[in-house]
């Protein structure tokens, strides 16, 4: 078993992410053989790429192969777009052998991972602290309905609400954590999960 707050800190803490040399998009994963699971995890914004597809907030549609579709962020499409296939080349072996899928993702890296869950529904979705994606209050009733996700939010982080224009998926919990020094700047209060506990809906720590 991971505890969520664990799955956060290799998150923000890993450095051995690979990186798509066009859109910048970060990831990295491992293989869990004793509990046969998967885990794909998505950095945050860390690269030039990254800030300037941050900003590309064009609604674009995603459709997955069971007919569902919602609209999305140019920038996070494009970047999804340039990890997903090679990703999935690389896991699917394992999942065509029982392994489980966990993909997971910090900031605009959870983003990545929002998308990847909506191409996956039977994958599990962890964001912590993801921006607004999702462009219709149409696209977020799609979402809650077909992927199994849970997305943490700290709330004072100001980066939930950069993105005009867009909702987020409802199945959120608000982190009330109050840490002994208060965070000041808005990086600080962006990376004050790894000082968090976390629990799911069902008061579960782990998963």
């Amino acid at each position: 078993m991971k505890s969520y707050k664990q799955l956060f800190l290799e998150i923000a803490n890993s450095t051995d992410y690979n990186k798509n040399w066009l859109t910048g998009a970060s990831w990295r994963y491992y293989i869990d053989e004793s509990d046969k699971r998967v885990y794909v995890q998505f950095q945050e914004t860390k690269t030039w790429q990254d800030w300037i597809f941050n900003f590309i907030i064009i609604p674009v549609k995603l459709k997955n192969d069971f007919g569902q579709w919602i609209k999305v962020p140019l920038g996070n499409y494009l970047q999804f777009k340039s990890v997903y296939k090679e990703i999935n080349g690389i896991i699917k072996p394992y999942l065509d052998n029982g392994y489980q899928l966990f993909i997971s993702g910090w900031s605009q890296g959870g983003v990545t991972t929002g998308l990847f869950g909506f191409m996956n529904p039977f994958t599990t979705i962890i964001m912590y602290g993801t921006p607004k994606f999702l462009k219709r209050k149409e696209d977020v009733e799609t979402y809650d309905n077909c992927v199994n996700y849970i997305n943490f939010l700290y709330p004072d982080d100001p980066i939930r609400e950069v993105v005009p224009g867009y909702e987020r998926p409802t199945h959120t919990m608000s982190e009330g954590y109050i840490p002994d020094f208060p965070p000041v700047t808005l990086d600080d209060k962006h990376r004050i999960y790894g000082h968090s506990t976390y629990k799911d809906f069902r008061g579960n720590e782990e998963f």
